[in-house]
C-alpha cells in the first residue's frame, strides 16, 4: 500500500476525472488508482459531486453525514441531490478546500461502485434533433445532454458538423462543409440547447459537440449524431441515405451497407441504390459468397438497367453508377472494352451525355496506351485531356497521378513544374504525394525538393485539408505535425543522396522529433554513421531494438553490436531510455473510447459473454477477421504469430469473426490451421461499438476495457501498443 503522502491530492483527482492532465501525469495517476482502493473511492466521490452537487455553500459536516447514511439506507447511488447545473469556479475551489474532510466521511461510510470501474466512463452523452424527420432547409432544435464529467463547468458549447449535398463523394467533403453551425447554451437542467437551419442543399449531416476552444470534442465515440433529410411523407430521402453510405466510407462497411439496404427497401426503383448496395456486398463478402448474396436482386437490377437503355438521357449519378458497374464486372472477368459489348455501350454513352463526367475523367488517362502512342505523344494527349476536362475534381484527379507515372527522367523541368502546379492548386494531398515521389527520382529531385520546401512553409490549413469532426485541436495539430514529418523525411532522404549530410541530419532529426517511427530511426542511424557520429547512431539502434516490430534476428544483431561498441552499462542505459520514450510517444497517441458494458460476443459453445469479462480486467487485443476478406486471409499467418507472442506475455486476445458458428465455418478455420479460441459477432454489436471499417482490424483494450488507439495499421503495431498500455500499470 502506498504511503499516505504519495496519494494524489483531491485537486489532482478532480483534474484526472475531467481529463485535464497531460499524458505523463494522467499515466502516473492511473497507475496509482489501479493499486489504491482509497483513491479509487475518492475518485468516485469527485465524480458523484460533479453529477449531483449544486454551487451552494457547504452543508455542515454532521448534516452531510446524515444525508449520506440516509441515501445509503435508501439504496440510492447518487448521494448529493441537486440540479445538474454547471458548478462555478468558486464552487470547485470550495470542493477542493473541503474535499479531504468530506472524502473521509464518504470513505468511512460508503462504497458506491466496485473497484473495476474506477476509470470507466459512467455515462454516454445524448444528442437529439427535432423535428426527427426534417425536410430540406428545416430549422432544427438541438438538445445535447453530456455524459458524466464531460464539459464540466461549461455553459456554452459549439455544434459542429460534416455536411453533405446530394453530389458529394465518398470518404470526404469539401473543407467548407466541415464547420461550426451554432452555439449550444446550458439550460437549468444541464441540457445544452440551440437552434440551426441547414442550407437547402444539405441532405445529410453528421454532428459533434465541442468546447469553444476545440480542446474537447464529443463525437459519440466516433459515430457522431446523424441527421437525414426526409421527404414530405417522413421517409429519409434517397439522397440522404446515399450520402449516409458515402459518409461511412473509410469508417464502417457495415453501416454503409445498412444505409443502402434501407435505400433499396424504400426506393426500389433507384438504379444507383441497387448498384451501391451491390458494391458494399462485394466489399464485405468475396467470390461465390458475394455472387449468392447479390443473386437475390440481380434480375431486378438487370431489368432496371435494361429500362434505362431505352431512356434518351439519364441523370448524372445514374449513368455514373451504371457505367461503374459494367466496368467493374468486366475487370473482374478480365475483359476489355473490345471484349465487352455492355462496357463499350455504356462507355460511349457516358462520354456522349456527360463528356466531363468524373468517371470519364478518371478512366480516360488510363485508357491511353503510352507504349503505342510513344512517350511524347502520351504526355501531349494528357495535356489535351487536362484542358478538355477542366476543372478537374473528384475522381478525375487520377489524371495527375497518371501524369506522374508517365513523366520520365528525360522530361524537361517546365513540363514537370506545370503538372506540379496543377496538382498543388487542387489538393494539398496530391501536391504532397507528388512532391515526395519526385524528390526520390534523380531527374526530378530538385523540383520535388523545391515543392516540399514550399509546402513546409505553407500554413497548417494547406498541410491538412480540414480538422476531422471527431478530432480536437490538439489532435489536429498532431496530424499537421505528422504531415510535416513525412515531408521532412522525404526532404532528408533527398539531401542524403545529394551528399549534404549536415542538412540531411538536421532535417531527419526534425522529422523524428516527437514521434516514434522505426523507419526514420533506421535512416538516422545510417546517416549518423556516415557523418561519423557513432554514439548518436547507436542510440537510434537502441530504439530499433526495443521496438517489437523489429525482427528478432535484426534486434539481436544490433544489440550485440551496441554492447560491443558502447559497453554493457551504457547500452543497457540506452535501451532503458529508448523503451521509456517509446511508451511515452505511443501513449501520447492514445485516443480513449469506451465500449458499452452490454456488448457481448458468442463463444463456440453458444454462451453469450460480455467483452469486458472476456478481457479479464487486463490489457487485451481484439482482432476482427473474416474468411471472406482477402486481406484478412493474407494476414492469418501474421495474426497467428501475434497471438502466440501476446499469449506468451500474458495478454489475452479476442479473435472475432463476423458470422455465427457453423460446420462450414469450422471446416474453413481448420483448413487455415486456426486453433485458437474464436468469438462470434454475427449481429455486429462489437464491430459497431468499435466503429470498424473492415477486416482485418486490430484494437488494444486497457484494463478498464476501453479502446486505447484509433487503429493499428499493421499486425506488429499491436505489439508496440500493448506494451505501451501495459507500461501504465508498472
Amino acid at each position: 500500500m502506498p504511503l499516505p503522502f504519495t496519494h494524489p491530492s483531491l485537486a489532482r483527482l478532480t483534474a484526472f476525472a475531467a481529463d485535464e492532465l497531460d499524458a505523463r501525469a494522467r499515466g502516473h495517476t492511473a497507475r496509482h488508482l489501479r493499486e489504491c482502493a482509497r483513491c479509487q473511492d475518492a475518485l468516485r466521490f469527485v465524480r458523484s459531486l460533479d453529477v449531483a452537487a449544486a454551487p451552494a455553500p457547504p452543508s455542515p459536516p454532521e448534516a452531510l453525514r446524515r444525508r449520506i447514511l440516509a441515501s445509503r439506507a435508501a439504496g440510492e447511488r447518487i448521494i448529493l441531490p441537486g440540479q445538474l447545473t454547471a458548478p462555478s469556479r468558486s464552487a470547485w475551489r470550495w470542493r477542493i478546500a473541503t474535499g479531504a474532510a468530506v472524502a473521509a466521511l464518504v470513505l468511512a461510510s460508503l462504497r458506491i461502485f466496485g473497484p473495476s470501474d474506477a476509470l470507466a466512463v459512467t455515462e454516454r452523452s445524448d444528442l437529439t434533433t427535432s423535428p426527427a424527420a426534417p425536410t430540406r432547409g428545416s430549422a432544427l432544435q438541438v438538445r445535447y445532454r453530456p455524459g458524466s464529467m464531460r464539459f464540466r463547468g461549461t455553459t456554452t458549447l459549439a455544434l459542429r458538423a460534416r455536411l453533405r449535398t446530394a453530389r458529394d463523394e465518398a470518404y470526404s467533403v469539401p473543407a467548407s462543409q466541415v464547420r461550426r453551425l451554432t452555439t449550444l447554451r446550458r439550460d437549468a437542467d444541464g441540457t445544452f440547447v440551440g437552434r440551426v437551419t441547414l442550407p437547402d442543399s444539405i441532405v445529410f449531416a453528421d454532428l459533434a459537440v465541442e468546447s469553444l476552444d476545440s480542446s474537447r470534442v464529443d463525437a459519440n465515440d466516433g459515430h457522431g449524431w446523424e441527421v437525414l433529410v426526409a421527404e414530405s411523407d417522413g421517409r429519409p430521402a434517397f439522397d440522404a441515405l446515399y450520402q449516409q453510405a458515402n459518409d461511412m466510407m473509410g469508417r464502417s462497411w457495415e453501416r454503409g451497407y445498412a444505409a443502402m439496404r434501407r435505400a433499396t427497401d424504400l426506393y426500389p426503383g433507384q438504379i444507383e441504390g441497387w448498384i451501391y448496395r451491390e458494391f458494399f456486398e462485394r466489399a464485405i463478402y468475396t467470390g461465390a459468397t458475394a455472387d449468392s448474396v447479390t443473386q437475390a436482386y440481380r434480375v431486378r437490377l438487370d431489368s432496371l438497367i435494361s429500362s434505362a437503355k431505352a431512356r434518351p438521357r439519364l441523370r448524372y449519378e445514374e449513368i455514373g453508377s451504371v457505367y461503374f458497374r459494367t466496368y467493374a464486372a468486366a475487370v473482374r472477368s478480365g475483359a476489355t472494352r473490345a471484349d465487352s459489348t455492355e462496357w463499350t455501350y455504356w462507355w460511349n454513352r457516358i462520354r456522349t451525355e456527360y463528356p466531363r463526367h468524373e468517371q470519364v475523367a478518371q478512366r480516360l488517362p488510363y485508357f491511353m496506351d503510352a507504349k503505342l502512342l510513344g512517350h511524347r505523344a502520351a504526355l501531349d494527349s494528357l495535356e489535351s485531356l487536362y484542358h478538355a476536362l477542366s476543372p478537374i475534381t473528384g475522381l478525375g484527379r487520377a489524371l495527375f497521378n497518371r501524369a506522374q507515372q508517365l513523366m520520365t527522367d528525360g522530361d524537361d523541368p517546365a513540363t514537370v513544374r506545370r503538372w506540379l502546379e496543377r496538382a498543388a492548386a487542387g489538393s494539398p494531398d496530391s501536391a504532397r504525394r507528388m512532391a515526395m515521389s519526385l524528390s526520390a527520382r534523380p531527374a526530378f529531385r530538385d523540383e520535388g525538393m523545391q515543392l516540399l520546401r514550399t509546402l513546409l512553409r505553407d500554413s497548417s490549413a494547406r498541410l491538412v485539408r480540414v480538422r476531422a469532426l471527431e478530432s480536437n485541436a490538439n489532435e489536429y495539430d498532431r496530424e499537421v505535425a505528422d504531415q510535416r514529418r513525412r515531408m521532412l523525411a522525404s526532404l532528408g532522404r533527398a539531401l542524403v543522396v545529394q551528399g549534404n549530410r549536415k542538412a540531411a541530419l538536421d532535417t531527419l532529426r526534425l522529422a523524428a522529433s516527437g514521434t516514434w517511427d522505426p523507419a526514420l530511426f533506421a535512416e538516422l542511424a545510417a546517416t549518423y554513421l556516415q557523418a561519423g557520429d557513432t554514439l548518436a547512431a547507436y542510440r537510434m539502434d537502441a530504439r530499433l531494438v526495443v521496438d517489437p516490430r523489429t525482427s528478432a534476428s535484426h534486434a539481436d544483431t544490433l544489440a550485440a553490436d551496441g554492447r560491443r561498441r558502447l559497453g554493457a552499462q551504457a547500452w543497457t542505459s540506452a535501451l532503458t531510455s529508448a523503451r521509456r520514450e517509446m511508451h511515452e510517444r505511443l501513449l501520447e497517441r492514445s485516443v480513449v473510447r469506451s465500449v458499452p458494458e452490454s456488448v457481448t460476443l458468442r463463444t463456440r459453445d453458444g454462451r453469450e459473454a460480455r467483452v469486458h469479462e472476456l478481457a479479464g480486467g487486463k490489457p487485451a487485443v481484439v482482432i476482427f477477421w473474416s474468411r471472406h476478406c482477402g486481406p484478412a486471409l493474407e494476414a492469418t499467418a501474421d495474426i497467428a504469430t501475434l497471438i502466440a507472442r501476446l499469449e506468451a506475455e500474458g495478454t489475452r486476445t479476442l479473435f472475432v469473426v463476423n458470422e455465427a458458428p457453423s460446420t462450414d465455418l469450422d471446416r474453413a478455420l481448420a483448413g487455415l490451421k486456426i486453433t485458437w479460441p474464436v468469438y462470434f459477432d454475427s449481429q455486429g454489436s462489437l464491430a459497431n461499438a468499435m466503429n470498424i471499417f473492415g477486416t482485418p482490424s486490430y484494437y488494444v483494450l486497457d484494463g478498464a476495457g476501453r479502446v486505447r488507439f484509433d487503429y493499428a495499421a499493421e499486425v506488429l503495431d499491436v505489439a508496440a501498443q500493448v506494451e505501451a498500455v501495459r507500461s501504465e500499470g508498472r
